[in-house]
């Protein structure tokens, strides 16, 4: 019974300071009339520990900001060591959100330099192996109102091959005036980007279906969007990526069927 015992501790004890890393897999954000619904899926990866359905991936920044992260999320050995969300939270601690131009390069470089701080290089090609299939690391989006009511998305992806390195990205007010303001997807987008511009037989049906043609598919008016409707498309989205990614990849299913949806509104600030 002692060396069973023994032995036991160690199993537990190797498997408690083997490194874990956690990731991510979908999100979208719509555009609407009241500003933005962003809906992201619970499921939380590891290369250690089966999937559960507890990850958060869409927050709350400010009153009208929403953030959406995909990719790694945190990386653990023994304890946490760097984790993307508190990151962020960090950096808004230190600077609130103001929406100016230079704000998300901000974002970035901080993000950077706390990876590089936190995860020891010795990690780095586990990290960057789980990233292969993936355009960066992590990628991190904030999505907001502006003060005359347009919907705004900026962007932060980062990479450790050739790097460490980030780029970002941010739109402007004449993306949203002149109605080319489409819906923002991250993430695993096997089954999005099949609806979009596959021909797999198997998906003829739900590619006529009108709700995925009207937010997908057809010219998108974001005016025209109401948040009650993108909501629904959000989580139904989310579950039908997760139930027919078998039929698009071999590896294990990324995407959980349940998601969790934030919006962002004109007038709440």
């Amino acid at each position: 019974m002692p060396a069973l015992w023994l032995a036991s501790v160690l199993a537990l004890a190797a498997v408690t300071w083997q490194p874990a890393v956690e990731h991510g897999s979908l999100v979208i954000a719509m555009p609407v009339a009241s500003g933005w619904v962003v809906c992201g899926d619970k499921r939380k990866n590891s290369t250690l520990f089966a999937a559960t359905e507890d990850e958060v991936k869409v927050f709350e920044l400010a009153e009208n900001v929403i953030a959406g992260a995909t990719g790694l999320r945190r990386v653990k050995e023994g304890e946490t060591l760097f984790d993307v969300a508190d990151s962020v939270h960090a950096f808004v601690r230190t600077r609130a959100f103001d929406g100016r131009d230079d704000y998300v390069e901000a974002l970035a470089s901080f993000l950077s330099a706390e990876f590089v701080r936190t995860v020891p290089p010795r990690l780095w090609p586990e990290i960057q192996a789980q990233a292969d299939q993936a355009p960066s690391v992590f990628t991190v989006m904030l999505f907001w109102v502006t003060k005359a009511g347009l919907p705004r998305w900026a962007d932060v992806n980062f990479h450790v091959r050739g790097g460490p390195r980030y780029t970002t990205r941010t739109t402007w007010d004449v993306l949203a005036t002149s109605n080319k303001l489409r819906p923002v997807t991250i993430g695993n987008l096997a089954l999005i980007d099949e609806l979009q511009h596959g021909a797999r037989p198997a998906f003829a049906e739900t590619r006529r279906d009108p709700e995925v043609r009207r937010f997908l598919m057809t010219p998108y008016l974001w005016r025209e969007r109401a948040a009650g409707e993108a909501e629904r498309f959000g989580r139904r989205i989310i579950e039908l990526t997760s139930a027919r990614l078998p039929e698009l990849q071999s590896k294990d299913v990324d995407v959980g069927p349940v998601a969790d949806c934030l919006k962002a509104e004109v007038g709440r600030v």
